[in-house]
């Protein structure tokens, strides 16, 4: 499954980490899947257009958050939840066109969804101490909704201007491989499939044939893509490979998710524009900020640290 290639990169077929889904429902089948077609969206040609329009259609689906745009049993995907999710999304290269940004970020919901709706048939949402996980997430997203309404304001594009220039201008931009794919649910398919390559086997035809991936049907191939843009693990072996090596060994990502990855160039990007890192920087500059907001927050508060041992109880009289 795609998304257990990517981390934090809106990649081809795999956007976004928040939404990434554990390889075990790589087989799983669907629980009634019902996407709803949008109207097509157009395709951008350069990181920078991709992310305006990204941003561009969260700030739309914003504005009717209701509408139903995709279902999995009886739970609606709305454009709300989709416009949340996009808003997350960061820089792309131009590889990627927002259709692609916008399918694979509903089927993540879908997918996310589909684990919900499986978690409640199992009682789990009743669970105390998930119960009391699950507020703690409310709370954090009221924190962080503080903070950007707080903090987000006093940003300002001159200070935006001056981070550019202090950390991003006149550097080169990150470095990047061109690479394929192929994912197995077992080590041991993994391993005939090297056993396959190292009999001659085209790399690409194996992973149409063989592969688990999101990508077999373009053979693997999953463009240019940043270190910090994959997994960890795959990360590490991709960016040690030079251009024409395929790794010696699978590489294990989830329990049910094995991959043989090949590197066919690397590249040296030029200087990212203001434009597409200034999302990046804008959190930059509030989390900066942050502290001074919390401060305040807290002034005025009282406040008991009761230490390990928690408080004393009150005497009973």
């Amino acid at each position: 499954m795609r998304n257990e290639v990517f981390s934090s990169s809106a990649r081809r077929c795999g956007v976004v980490r928040r939404l990434a889904i554990a390889a075990a429902l790589a087989g799983a089948a669907p629980i009634g899947v019902h996407a709803v077609e949008p109207a097509a969206p157009t395709q951008a040609e350069s990181a920078a257009d991709v992310l305006a329009s990204v941003r561009k259609l969260s700030e739309e689906f914003s504005k009717d958050p209701a509408t139903v745009v995709a279902e999995i049993g009886n739970t609606a995907i709305t454009r709300g939840d989709v416009g949340d999710a996009l808003r997350n999304v960061p820089a792309t290269d131009g590889g990627v066109t927002l259709d692609v940004v916008y399918h694979t970020t509903v089927q993540g919901l879908m997918a996310q969804q589909a684990m919900v709706i499986r978690a409640k048939e199992m009682g789990i949402d009743k669970d105390p101490a998930v119960r009391r996980r699950i507020a703690a997430s409310s709370d954090t997203i009221l924190a962080n909704e503080y903070l950007r309404r707080t903090v987000g304001p006093a940003v300002t594009e001159q200070m935006l201007r001056a981070a550019y220039e202090r950390e991003i201008a006149g550097k080169p931009g990150p470095e990047e491989v061109q690479a394929r794919v192929i994912m197995t649910n077992t080590q041991q398919e993994a391993l005939d499939v090297l056993s396959s390559l190292s009999k001659g086997g085209d790399f690409a035809a194996l992973a149409r044939s063989m592969s688990r991936d999101a990508s077999a049907k373009a053979g693997g191939e999953l463009g240019f893509v940043r270190l910090d843009a994959v997994s960890p693990g795959i990360g590490a072996v991709l960016f040690a490979l030079s251009p024409g090596q395929t790794s010696a060994f699978p590489v294990r990502v989830a329990p049910n998710a094995w991959f043989i990855v090949k590197v066919e160039a690397r590249r040296q990007q030029g200087t990212p524009s203001f434009e597409s890192v200034r999302d990046r920087l804008a959190q930059q500059v509030m989390r900066a900020s942050a502290p001074a907001a919390i401060q305040k927050a807290v002034a005025g508060l009282p406040t008991h640290d009761y230490g390990a041992s928690g408080k004393p109880p009150a005497p009973v009289r």
